[in-house]
């Protein structure tokens, strides 16, 4: 009679298959999940560079809104500052010089982007 120590080639496969499979599923499931995190870090930025826009006019009410705003590697300037998280690039423009509260704040990361639009009170 024979004894045999260790698994048979049939039961190796099957669990070579099950553990290629169970990493096809984690890696499309990762891969999803940081674009979904990379497009939540733009919209984040976005509505913070919108919120600090209009903190700005509620405290400075004598003033227009600002016609661009500081892209800030440290807090404390005296306009406004924004500093976007990893990667991504804000760029503010104002729509309409004759009523300066109609802006779009635009963050960008590769492909990525995100608008901010004011007049709307949206961001897409």
């Amino acid at each position: 009679m024979f004894k045999t120590k260790g698994f048979t080639l049939a039961e190796l496969v099957v669990v070579i298959a099950t553990v290629a499979i169970l990493v096809g599923v984690i890696t499309v499931s990762y891969s999803g999940l940081t674009q979904r995190a990379r497009m939540n870090s733009l919209k984040g930025d976005a509505q913070l560079a919108v919120d600090s826009i209009v903190s700005y006019q509620l405290a400075n009410p004598d003033q227009q809104y600002p016609t661009s705003i500081l892209v800030c590697p440290s807090p404390g300037a005296t306009q406004i500052c924004v500093i976007p998280s990893g990667g991504n690039t804000i760029a503010y423009t104002v729509n309409n010089t004759t009523d300066p509260r109609q802006f779009t704040v635009t963050v960008s990361n590769g492909a990525l982007q995100v608008v901010a639009d004011s007049a709307n009170n949206t961001v897409r």
